[in-house]
């Protein structure tokens, strides 16, 4: 079974230097875009084909992250978080825990989301669920977007439908309708 994680970079990591890393660990381009494309996204696979890591400059998020899939995610991960800067997801917490202005907590919402892996979802959670609450209409949209970025989930889902119901900004309330019927989407490639 393929499985694979997301890894935030740092806003000081260049896709130059995420080029020079993939090659200095051997790796064959499989995916670029052009210079005028946007998002820009790059794709390597392993030597021996079975991993596969996408870089992408998310313009929505404003953060650039990696993807790595197949069968060595693990040891793919641990090689790039030990070369380039990049968000552990503590790291994100302790940002969105600690943000005092809206940037900040916005910022935190969408790196969570991109680091968070299955065993941190509880915790992801029980933080997006405090910021649900929160009085500025833009922090609320903001973890509508987080909890699309983080993939379908039962109790983030039932976040979304709570403030599909029940959120005092109807822009609110109309783009968590969006997010459920995006999640309600069948999962092809």
């Amino acid at each position: 079974m393929t499985v694979g994680i997301r890894i935030a970079l740092k806003s000081g990591v260049s896709l130059e230097s995420v080029q020079a890393f993939a090659w200095d660990q051997n790796w064959n381009i499989t995916a670029a875009t052009r210079e005028d494309e946007r998002p820009t996204r790059f794709g390597w696979e392993t030597i021996d084909g079975k991993t596969s890591v996408s870089y992408v400059e998310d313009p929505y998020i404003g953060i650039s992250y990696l993807t790595v899939t197949g069968v060595a995610v693990e040891e793919v991960s641990q090689a790039v978080r030990a070369s380039l800067e990049t968000w552990t997801f503590a790291e994100a917490m302790s940002l969105l825990a600690g943000a005092v202005d809206r940037d900040t907590k916005i910022r935190g919402i969408y790196i969570s989301a991109v680091s968070a892996v299955r065993r941190e979802i509880r915790e992801l959670i029980s933080a997006y669920r405090g910021l649900a609450g929160d009085p500025d209409a833009d922090i609320r949209h903001a973890l509508l977007v987080g909890i699309g970025y983080t993939g379908v989930n039962v109790e983030l889902r039932a976040l979304a439908e709570d403030l599909h119901r029940n959120d005092p900004d109807e822009e609110v309330r109309r783009d968590a309708g969006y997010l459920i019927e995006g999640l309600n989407l069948p999962n092809t490639p």
